[in-house]
């Protein structure tokens, strides 16, 4: 077992073996300052008793004085000393003003007793032989609540604030503080759900516009107003691709978010297929405007090469370059690539089927202030991980030009446009870069949790990932287990200067550079915890909080939100088995109906002549119908 953080002293010097770092409790000098304070204040508590007038006669205060310490030194020792003084007060007591003296007496005991009780007390608060001198220090009880306090909005400030939110129960934080984004780092367990209800609680009751990534099901089993795009979820409401990939630049977008780019060998293949999926989403948008759909999107990515490339040729050359040859090697790799990066376009066909207009969710119409529609919507993680991350991305990679662009007007005070993700990089790459840099003066506020950081560089690298720390304004900090990440938060939250001295009689001072929080601290003085202090349900977590200024060690009571739905209820498409493919056999291509129907219409011709050679009238002249001829019959 490791040894009590606070070492008992009962002697008057400490040993020298005992570290300046480690904090002692000097218990003779804490009872002996009480002493003193209690011989000092009974005495004049009592003198400004005897001065009340009273009805009747009382003793001198000398003997009240002296007689009430015999009393109350043969009272606390059991009746064993003091006897005969004792004995003797309370005789002239009872001859006079018996109630009075006694009251007297009472009220001047216990105002040197409380007296006493508090200075002692402050006596023996553990203190440690360092001394803080310069830099962030990290504040904690009394000290912390009162800092938050501080920081927090007044009421009047509260009253002028359109989106103000409670970041801790002792403190209401500003939208400006909001703006400037959070991560709350945390490893599992260790409470960052709890400070995310906390948050979302808000949101959801205030009807404030929120995009809510949940990976667990959590909130969608709390809260129920939200409505939930989640393919794999029955109750899902659609997400209306064709309203939020309405133009070239979300074509691009979009297509990026469902085939991700590849690095070394796979690039070319990756950018391939990701032009050829952005030339069927541009054929739609020619063809079909807004209102198409999954299923369409699908038919078309489907399509053998010959068809596609024709298609391709009018609605993006570029792409249909790429496969221009049918029977070349590089037309077969893309044409795998792109089956292969849009299998979640098919399985999202499956999910979404059709178009239904009550229940069409567009992420474009939702950043818009006159917006009417339900504010809060909830995405959620399934079975299928790829498929997740997919629709997740594409959904948020699709809306983020369109709210950071000129045409929506700035209005940071007045928006709110809240991003709330539950381990962030669960949900792929998204591209929230630009969001944390110039989405403040949109009203974008972005929360973001993560276990550990080396998942938030593998996801989006590490030149994004170290972006993002000076990007995030307020950063949380939970419980976090051995690792780097615990290494690497302890170094972003500063160092500062300490001077210490041993317990030696003739011990200098000296100065050194010490951690503002060290490592271990963030695993064991954070985290999950119980008892009174912690509410009603008497548990909670404890964090760190880190804005500006010292960071604060604070306490949120735990809260047991009740049931109000599933998280999630499967939708039939991900319990069913593979069926038959319903076979649509594809016309053949223009090329070979033309050659084909020539050839007929050339023997026709012939055997036409030649029967009415025979019969001996004169042939007419007839001649082959021309490719576009016959194109334009096949489109009629």
């Amino acid at each position: 077992m490791s040894k009590s953080t606070v070492y008992d002293c009962w002697s008057w010097t400490v040993p020298p073996s005992i570290e300046p770092s480690r904090e002692v409790r000097y218990w003779p000098q804490g009872l002996l300052s009480g002493a003193c304070i209690a011989a000092l204040t009974y005495p004049v508590a009592l003198w400004l008793g005897w001065q009340v007038p009273s009805s009747h006669t009382l003793m001198n205060y000398s003997q009240a004085l002296t007689g009430s310490l015999a009393a109350m030194g043969n009272l606390a020792t059991g009746t064993i000393s003091f006897r005969e003084p004792a004995a003797a007060f309370w005789e002239v007591a009872k001859e006079q003003a018996t109630f009075g003296t006694l009251a007297r007496v009472g009220v001047a005991a216990g105002l040197a007793g409380w007296a006493s009780a508090w200075v002692t007390r402050r006596g023996l608060i553990p203190r440690s032989n360092t001394w803080h001198v310069s830099g962030a220090q990290l504040l904690q009880g009394k000290e912390a609540l009162t800092e938050a306090r501080r920081r927090s909005l007044t009421k009047k400030e509260q009253e002028d604030e359109l989106h103000a939110l409670s970041l801790h129960p002792d403190w209401i934080a500003s939208k400006k503080l909001l703006a400037r984004h959070m991560f709350i780092y945390g490893s599992v367990g260790s409470g960052k759900s709890v400070i995310l209800k906390h948050l979302l609680e808000q949101t959801v009751r205030l009807k404030k516009k929120s995009f809510i990534y949940d990976i667990k099901g959590d909130f969608t089993s709390i809260f129920k107003h939200p409505v939930i795009v989640c393919p794999f979820d029955k109750r899902s409401w659609i997400w209306d691709v064709g309203r939020d990939v309405a133009t070239q630049t979300q074509a691009a977008a979009f297509s990026q978010s469902i085939i991700p780019p590849e690095e070394g060998s796979g690039a070319f293949w990756a950018s391939a297929a990701q032009a050829l999926l952005e030339g069927c989403v541009r054929e739609l948008q020619a063809t079909k405007g807004k209102s198409w759909g999954w299923a369409e999107l699908a038919a078309l990515v489907a399509r053998p090469a010959e068809p596609m490339a024709r298609a391709l040729s009018i609605h993006y050359p570029r792409a249909a370059a790429l496969i221009a040859n049918p029977d070349s090697n590089t037309t077969s790799s893309c044409m795998a690539v792109l089956a292969n990066g849009t299998a979640v376009i098919e399985r999202l066909a499956l999910a979404w089927p059709e178009r239904k207009s009550d229940r069409m969710f567009s992420m474009l119409d939702w950043i818009k202030d006159d917006y009417t529609g339900r504010k809060q919507v909830i995405v959620q993680s399934g079975p299928d991980e790829v498929l997740a991350r997919s629709y997740i991305s594409a959904m948020i990679n699709c809306a983020v030009p369109e709210i950071i662009s000129p045409s929506l007007p700035d209005d940071e005070a007045g928006r709110l446009l809240g991003f709330f993700f539950d381990e962030l990089t669960s949900a792929g790459k998204l591209n929230i870069e630009p969001l944390l840099a110039l989405g403040r003066s949109k009203g974008v506020v972005a929360c973001m949790a993560v276990q550990d950081w080396s998942q938030v560089e593998k996801v989006y690298g590490d030149k994004t990932a170290q972006a993002f720390s000076g990007l995030v304004g307020t950063h949380i900090i939970c419980q976090l287990q051995v690792g780097e990440t615990r290494e690497k938060i302890s170094r972003n939250l500063g160092k500062r200067t300490v001077a210490w001295r041993t317990h030696d009689d003739k011990a200098t001072v000296h100065e050194e550079s010490k951690s503002v929080v060290p490592p271990g601290r963030l695993t064991d003085d954070l985290g999950f915890r119980k008892g009174k202090a912690y509410g009603p349900e008497r548990w909670g977590i404890r964090a760190i909080v880190q804005t500006t200024g010292d960071p604060l060690l604070l306490d949120w009571p735990g809260v047991s939100y009740p049931k109000v739905r599933d998280g999630q209820e499967r939708a039939s498409w991900t319990e069913e088995g593979a069926r038959p493919v319903e076979q649509k056999p594809m016309p053949q291509s223009d090329a070979q109906s033309a050659a084909e129907v020539q050839r007929v219409l050339k023997m026709t011709a012939d055997q036409a002549a030649a029967e009415l050679e025979k019969r001996g009238a004169t042939p007419p002249k007839l001649r082959a119908v021309s490719d576009d001829e016959l194109e334009a019959i096949f489109r009629k």
